[in-house]
């Protein structure tokens, strides 16, 4: 790992100083939606090798009621530690609190409506073992809705001998990691600090670039972990309104700040097609959704934020899907004239 100084806007993440210290840290961020949690947790039991190799806890940010409290204690008894935030705090500072909570070598912070599949642990442990240099080790996602149907694959990138090659610009450019399939040696997460206290979509982002350049970014091939997209789930609430794409522009700015100078220009770029790809990509689902509306508003995001020849003739397809879906609508709201 590089030698890197901590950023002092960034929150400070203290050294464990209690020993001995599992292996993994296994911490689950919550907020209501206690169905799936159950579900979460019970695929992290189903891998658990004792108290002593694996740490394990709920960290809750205020969620209303006590459902999440009953759900913890009903699939994980004493095995699984509950820390209730006394307020809500949000996802950026909820996430913070689970580093600073963990005591394991290495940090799985797991989104309670996510889930890891057989053999993640034993897996990514290896490739720790095979790295031992590494600050992150990574892997593809399987996109998955509410009942765990396959919807697709998390980006493949550029590995060699496993390891993500030029990882900052890479994961800049692409943004191929997701919290299920990352976890993140609690060194480097006390070198570099806590989650951007400014950022809340894109804070993970901006995260896995500030690691990236300290140190290897090992890669497992084999996708082992479930990212859930539904209705309630973060990701699906931001996208009532164009605002977190702000978000993701601002993390773009920051992360090429992170990278040497020679490679900030191509990074914005870079970034801001990949975060024109995304607006696109929801405006789809908008479109399939019949909100047609903001679609429309997602398209003229996309295009302001990288007004590439590319990106515009994407947004051509999605707008006159859109514009269509919005005339189809109107048409089948006004009544026909009667016939004499």
């Amino acid at each position: 790992m590089r030698p890197v100084g901590p950023d002092r806007r960034m929150p400070a993440i203290d050294p464990v100083t209690a020993s001995p210290r599992p292996y993994w840290s296994v911490m689950v961020p919550s907020y209501n939606a206690p169905d799936l949690l159950a579900r979460t947790l019970e695929s992290v039991l189903a891998q658990d090798p004792g108290e002593q190799v694996m740490q394990i806890e709920v960290v809750d940010d205020a969620s209303a009621g006590d459902d999440i409290a009953r759900v913890v204690d009903r699939v994980g008894g004493a095995r699984v530690g509950l820390h209730v935030q006394p307020r809500n705090v949000g996802a950026s500072a909820n996430f913070t609190t689970c580093i600073r909570r963990s005591t394991g070598w290495w940090v799985h912070i797991l989104h309670s409506d996510d889930v890891v599949l057989p053999g993640f642990y034993r897996r990514y442990g290896a490739q720790i073992e095979a790295f031992p240099d590494a600050v992150v080790v990574g892997g593809r996602a399987i996109d998955v809705d509410h009942d765990e149907r396959r919807l697709g694959l998390t980006p493949q990138v550029p590995a060699a001998d496993g390891s993500l090659r030029d990882a900052g610009f890479t994961i800049v450019s692409r943004n191929p990691l997701r919290f299920v399939s990352t976890v993140v040696a609690r060194r480097a997460y006390e070198a570099v600090g806590g989650f951007h206290p400014d950022l809340f979509h894109a804070c993970d982002w901006e995260m896995w670039v500030r690691l990236a350049v300290t140190g290897t970014v090992a890669w497992v091939d084999e996708p082992l972990g479930l990212y859930r997209n539904h209705d309630a789930s973060d990701s699906r609430r931001l996208h009532d309104s164009t605002a977190y794409l702000d978000d993701c522009v601002r993390a773009v700015q920051l992360m090429a700040g992170h990278l040497p100078a020679e490679h900030r220009g191509r990074a914005v770029v870079a970034g801001n097609r990949n975060v024109a790809g995304y607006a696109l990509h929801v405006g789809r689902v908008l479109v399939d959704a019949g909100a047609y509306r903001l679609a429309l508003a997602n398209v003229a995001q996309a295009v302001r934020i990288d007004p590439s020849a590319a990106t515009l003739r994407r947004a051509a397809v999605v707008a006159r899907r859109a514009v269509a879906g919005r005339l189809g609508a109107h048409r089948a709201a006004t009544p026909s004239a009667p016939r004499c």
